[in-house]
Protein backbone atom coordinates (compact mmCIF):
# COMPACT_ATOMS: atom_id res chain seq x y z
CA UNK A 1 0.00 0.00 0.00
CA UNK A 2 1.24 3.46 -0.86
CA UNK A 3 0.38 6.54 1.17
CA UNK A 4 1.00 10.14 0.28
CA UNK A 5 0.04 12.61 3.00
CA UNK A 6 -0.45 16.19 1.88
CA UNK A 7 -0.27 18.69 4.73
CA UNK A 8 -1.48 22.14 3.71
CA UNK A 9 0.27 23.97 6.51
CA UNK A 10 -1.90 26.65 8.10
CA UNK A 11 -4.59 26.27 5.44
CA UNK A 12 -7.71 26.19 7.56
CA UNK A 13 -10.94 24.63 6.36
CA UNK A 14 -13.30 26.71 8.45
CA UNK A 15 -12.79 27.37 12.13
CA UNK A 16 -12.96 24.94 15.01
CA UNK A 17 -14.96 25.22 18.26
CA UNK A 18 -11.94 26.58 20.17
CA UNK A 19 -11.36 29.41 17.65
CA UNK A 20 -12.67 32.12 20.01
CA UNK A 21 -9.91 31.21 22.50
CA UNK A 22 -7.33 32.32 19.92
CA UNK A 23 -9.15 35.18 18.20
CA UNK A 24 -9.74 33.05 15.11
CA UNK A 25 -13.53 32.84 14.97
CA UNK A 26 -14.63 33.11 11.34
CA UNK A 27 -11.25 32.03 9.97
CA UNK A 28 -11.49 29.99 6.77
CA UNK A 29 -8.23 30.23 4.87
CA UNK A 30 -9.06 27.91 1.99
CA UNK A 31 -12.51 29.25 1.10
CA UNK A 32 -11.47 32.88 1.60
CA UNK A 33 -8.43 32.38 -0.66
CA UNK A 34 -10.51 30.72 -3.38
CA UNK A 35 -13.15 33.46 -3.20
CA UNK A 36 -10.59 36.29 -3.26
CA UNK A 37 -8.23 34.93 -5.94
CA UNK A 38 -10.32 32.53 -7.98
CA UNK A 39 -7.54 29.94 -7.69
CA UNK A 40 -8.56 26.53 -8.97
CA UNK A 41 -7.28 23.39 -7.30
CA UNK A 42 -8.32 20.62 -9.71
CA UNK A 43 -5.89 17.98 -8.45
CA UNK A 44 -6.81 18.49 -4.80
CA UNK A 45 -10.50 18.59 -5.71
CA UNK A 46 -10.05 15.30 -7.61
CA UNK A 47 -8.54 13.75 -4.48
CA UNK A 48 -11.62 14.79 -2.50
CA UNK A 49 -10.79 18.15 -0.89
CA UNK A 50 -14.17 19.59 -1.90
CA UNK A 51 -15.89 16.87 0.15
CA UNK A 52 -14.14 17.78 3.40
CA UNK A 53 -16.59 19.32 5.89
CA UNK A 54 -16.02 23.07 6.00
CA UNK A 55 -14.95 23.41 2.35
CA UNK A 56 -17.60 25.24 0.34
CA UNK A 57 -15.77 26.61 -2.71
CA UNK A 58 -14.33 23.58 -4.51
CA UNK A 59 -16.02 21.17 -6.91
CA UNK A 60 -16.98 17.73 -5.67
CA UNK A 61 -16.11 15.15 -8.31
CA UNK A 62 -16.08 11.49 -7.35
CA UNK A 63 -13.00 11.34 -5.04
CA UNK A 64 -9.94 9.52 -6.32
CA UNK A 65 -8.39 9.45 -2.85
CA UNK A 66 -9.14 9.47 0.83
CA UNK A 67 -9.59 12.82 2.53
CA UNK A 68 -10.19 14.23 5.97
CA UNK A 69 -10.04 17.15 8.31
CA UNK A 70 -8.00 17.19 11.48
CA UNK A 71 -8.83 18.90 14.75
CA UNK A 72 -5.98 19.25 17.18
CA UNK A 73 -6.30 17.85 20.66
CA UNK A 74 -2.95 19.25 21.78
CA UNK A 75 -3.09 22.43 23.85
CA UNK A 76 -1.97 25.67 22.26
CA UNK A 77 -2.11 26.84 18.71
CA UNK A 78 1.08 26.31 16.81
CA UNK A 79 2.07 24.53 13.66
CA UNK A 80 4.69 22.31 15.26
CA UNK A 81 2.31 20.68 17.73
CA UNK A 82 -0.08 20.05 14.84
CA UNK A 83 2.65 18.31 12.87
CA UNK A 84 3.69 16.26 15.89
CA UNK A 85 0.10 15.27 16.57
CA UNK A 86 -0.35 14.25 12.93
CA UNK A 87 2.28 11.54 13.49
CA UNK A 88 1.02 10.49 16.91
CA UNK A 89 2.83 12.72 19.42
CA UNK A 90 0.43 14.36 21.87
CA UNK A 91 1.55 17.07 24.27
CA UNK A 92 0.19 17.76 27.73
CA UNK A 93 1.08 21.45 27.70
CA UNK A 94 1.74 23.97 24.94
CA UNK A 95 5.22 24.96 23.81
CA UNK A 96 6.91 27.91 25.43
CA UNK A 97 5.97 31.31 24.09
CA UNK A 98 8.06 34.46 23.99
CA UNK A 99 5.91 37.19 25.58
CA UNK A 100 8.65 39.80 25.09
CA UNK A 101 9.46 38.65 21.54
CA UNK A 102 12.59 36.85 20.38
CA UNK A 103 15.98 38.00 21.71
CA UNK A 104 17.39 40.98 19.81
CA UNK A 105 20.76 39.26 19.35
CA UNK A 106 19.10 36.28 17.67
CA UNK A 107 17.10 38.50 15.32
CA UNK A 108 20.15 40.56 14.32
CA UNK A 109 22.08 37.40 13.42
CA UNK A 110 19.08 36.00 11.57
CA UNK A 111 18.47 39.22 9.62
CA UNK A 112 22.12 39.29 8.58
CA UNK A 113 22.03 35.62 7.55
CA UNK A 114 19.00 36.14 5.30
CA UNK A 115 20.23 39.46 3.95
CA UNK A 116 17.63 41.90 5.26
CA UNK A 117 18.18 45.16 7.08
CA UNK A 118 15.61 44.61 9.79
CA UNK A 119 12.32 43.05 10.78
CA UNK A 120 8.84 44.08 11.77
CA UNK A 121 6.86 43.46 14.98
CA UNK A 122 8.66 40.82 17.14
CA UNK A 123 6.06 40.17 19.80
CA UNK A 124 3.13 37.84 20.41
CA UNK A 125 0.49 38.49 17.77
CA UNK A 126 -2.15 36.71 15.76
CA UNK A 127 -0.78 35.69 12.37
CA UNK A 128 -3.79 37.08 10.54
CA UNK A 129 -3.57 40.35 12.46
CA UNK A 130 0.19 40.55 11.82
CA UNK A 131 -0.44 40.37 8.08
CA UNK A 132 -3.29 42.87 8.32
CA UNK A 133 -1.29 45.34 10.43
CA UNK A 134 2.22 44.88 8.99
CA UNK A 135 1.69 43.44 5.51
CA UNK A 136 1.93 46.78 3.75
CA UNK A 137 5.13 47.70 5.61
CA UNK A 138 6.57 44.30 4.70
CA UNK A 139 5.82 44.86 1.01
CA UNK A 140 7.49 48.29 1.13
CA UNK A 141 10.59 47.28 3.11
CA UNK A 142 11.03 43.57 2.41
CA UNK A 143 11.53 43.07 6.15
CA UNK A 144 10.06 39.82 7.46
CA UNK A 145 7.18 39.99 9.92
CA UNK A 146 8.32 38.28 13.12
CA UNK A 147 5.75 37.23 15.68
CA UNK A 148 5.12 34.52 18.20
CA UNK A 149 1.77 32.93 18.87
Amino acid sequence: MKLTAIVLDSVGLGYLPDAPLFGDEGADTLDHTVLKTGVELPHLAALGLGWVPGVHTLPRPKPQGAFGRMREVNPGKDTTTGHWEFVGVHLERPFRTYPEGFPEELLRAWAEAIGVGGWLLNRPYSGTEAIRDYGEAHLKTGFPIVYTS
